[in-house]
């Protein structure tokens, strides 16, 4: 046992540790330390969850698996603290880094650390949720092993709701694939985990024969202390029984662990040679084998063990007269169990300190760096997209010199970024305003990253006259959740496309539906008082890719936005008209690029739905673009 001075020896010695990174910090220091935290988070969870908090101050966002380390540390102390609850943000933001990092072994843990701290909150529901999801990742990435883990901890979480045939279930799946495997340890480990769980049922014959068959994979792995167990195990349910037998495989038992030096086990051993003296009466032999195990008990400082032995011998010990032993043993235990609920309230209350300061910390740092930088991040930022601004404008006009069709293209392209930038750029600037005078500073900050990247791929896509359905989705995503997050979540989309699309050799005319999208939204969610929703779908019909726009309580009650021929009449109906024209200039052996608006009427669903129906355009293996495969068929002169 490590006493209390060697426990301030060591916590001095992290925090001397941590004083001198602080002075020589980098990324790479930031990341073994990461992988450090992780591996103590069980035996030293309080030094553990100091480094975390000390990495998480210091490393860059973009660190994805040092994050996700340090996060995973951090959580994984807490849940050994039994601070259940507490574990459940960090163990969120390792599975975010993880993804973004994509790193499938982290990833894999962060689904396995959730679902046992929802199995200790008594969550089991949510537990097996988390189980299904590591599940579905280990078979996806063949990981057998992994898989078989997994069957295990979901056959905890069954019996604990009392589902024994799910639980023998959830095992054969696990030993299926540890056999396969060869792994005859882990075999063995699930017969004992189903024989324990079948002695409490009181089925003693199935228990006999899985115990039995583990007691064979031992053997054969010549793995004593597991073997010790396991006889141990077979004695007590012999006692169980009243099997003779049950002496003598304890007797096979204790000489296994004293061959080992196994103290714990030898005291085991005399505990239950005397519960089985006591099933005989036999009181005054009990008592003196429950003294042998004491004895061995208080040499290692087990506790736990010790209560449990402590009241046997004072039972055994008023069974015989002995009132006076009696009283003095009960005192013994009384005194152990007293320690015991001190010492736990004083770590609880040492580790929710902790938790406390770190948190404190962890406000006032964030406080201190966005006071001094935010400002001047912000400007740099707007300095940064007038520029990127300015410098596409400025590439479009360098290139209207160009082929007469590729400019037509080109113009209209500019004339959707004129459509969308200028509109957006104010309302996210009033969004990040409003973040800010509410003290989200964080938010704020994420809003202007998101912006940049999809003004960064607004000035991309709006030179090239064809990209995939990937790219198309990716930038859909990003606009309509910066319109969710400006809205406060007022706002829900889907994007949904057919399964039969190659989203990544499909090609389609970009952002051709996104000057509708931002005119629904802007002239409506603002005055809404409900929820609206956006249905965006992509669906291959023939040879033809049927890309819809349609909402929900969105357009309703707004007439500008209802009727085709107020669509019609719009600026921009006929800027995405024209463009069409172009893109159709020229196409004699391929369909026409059309586009409908129309109302959708009902109870309960009321709103507009914008079709365009396009040609079925598709990579080919020498990467030709489409524009390249439609000149083929325009008369040269």
């Amino acid at each position: 046992m490590i006493g209390s001075s060697g426990m301030h020896l060591h916590a001095s010695r992290i925090d001397s540790l941590l004083q001198l990174m602080d002075r020589t910090v980098g990324d790479d220091k930031l990341h073994h330390m990461s992988v450090y935290a992780l591996q103590v988070s069980d035996s030293q969870p309080d030094s553990s969850r100091r480094m975390g908090a000390f990495i998480l101050e210091r490393v860059g966002r973009n660190n994805f698996v040092t994050v996700a380390h340090a996060n995973m540390a951090i959580g994984r102390a807490l849940l050994h603290q039994d601070h259940y609850s507490e574990s459940f943000p960090y163990f969120q933001e390792a599975e975010r880094a993880y993804e973004m990092g994509h790193n499938v072994s982290g990833l894999l843990d962060a689904y396995v650390n959730i679902g046992l701290a929802y199995g200790a909150l008594e969550r089991y529901s949510d537990a097996l949720e988390s189980y299904i999801r590591a599940e579905q990742l280990s078979r996806q990435q063949e990981l057998t092993a992994y898989l078989a883990y997994v069957y295990t901890l979901m056959a905890d979480v069954q019996i604990a709701q009392d589902d024994f045939e799910g639980y023998e279930h959830r095992l054969a799946q696990a030993t299926d694939l540890y056999e396969s495997l060869g792994i005859r340890a882990k075999v063995a480990e699930v017969s004992c985990d189903l024989a324990d769980a079948l002695v409490e049922r009181h089925q003693y014959e199935k228990a006999e024969s899985h115990y039995l068959e583990a007691l064979s994979d031992f053997w054969a792995l010549d793995d004593d202390g597991n073997r010790a167990d396991v006889l141990l195990d077979l004695g007590v349910l012999y006692q169980k029984t009243g099997d003779s037998k049950a002496l003598l495989f304890i007797q096979q038992a204790l000489d296994v662990y004293r061959g080992l030096g196994d103290v714990l086990g030898q005291a085991n051993c005399y505990a239950r040679v005397g519960d089985g003296m006591v099933t005989q009466k036999d009181y005054v032999s009990a008592a003196r084998e429950y003294e042998i195990s004491e004895r061995l008990y208080a040499r290692i400082d087990a506790p736990h063990q010790r209560i449990a032995n402590l009241k046997h011998l004072s039972h055994a010990y008023r069974q015989i007269g002995a009132l006076e032993k009696s009283l003095s043993i009960t005192d013994r235990w009384l005194v152990i169990h007293d320690s015991l609920l001190l010492s736990a309230q004083e770590e609880e209350a040492q580790a929710d300190a902790l938790l406390r300061t770190q948190h404190q910390a962890e406000l006032a740092s964030l406080h201190d760096r966005l006071d001094t930088q935010f400002f001047y991040f912000l400007l740099l930022v707007v300095l940064l997209l007038v520029l990127m601004t300015a410098g596409g404008l400025t590439l479009f006009f360098y290139r209207r010199h160009a082929v007469e069709d590729q400019r037509m293209i080109a113009l209209d392209q500019s004339v959707l970024r004129s459509n969308i930038s200028p509109g957006l750029m104010f309302h996210s600037l009033t969004a990040i305003q409003s973040f800010i005078l509410e003290n989200k500073q964080r938010t704020a900050i994420e809003y202007l990253g998101d912006y940049s990247k999809l003004m960064r791929l607004v000035l991309k896509y709006s030179e090239e006259e064809y990209t995939t359905l990937s790219n198309e989705k990716e930038l859909l995503e990003l606009y309509l959740s910066l319109q969710a997050l400006r809205f406060n979540e007022r706002l829900k989309y889907i994007i949904h496309i057919d399964e039969s699309i190659d989203i990544q050799a499909t090609l389609i005319p970009p952002m051709l539906g996104l000057p509708f999208l931002e005119r629904i939204i802007d002239r409506s969610t603002s005055e809404m008082g409900k929820e609206g929703i956006l249905w965006v779908s992509f669906s291959k019909v023939n040879h033809s890719i049927v890309y819809r726009i349609h909402d929900r309580d969105i357009s309703a009650g707004h007439s500008e936005l209802q009727g085709g021929e107020a669509w019609e009449r719009s600026k921009i109906y006929q800027d995405v008209v024209r463009r069409i024209r172009i893109l159709n200039e020229g196409n004699e052996t391929v369909n026409h690029i059309r586009v409908n608006v129309e109302d959708i009427p009902g109870k309960t669903f009321t709103g507009v739905m914008i079709e365009f129906t396009l040609p079925e355009f598709t990579l080919n293996g020498n990467a030709v673009s489409v524009r390249d495969q439609l000149m083929d068929h325009i008369p040269q002169s």
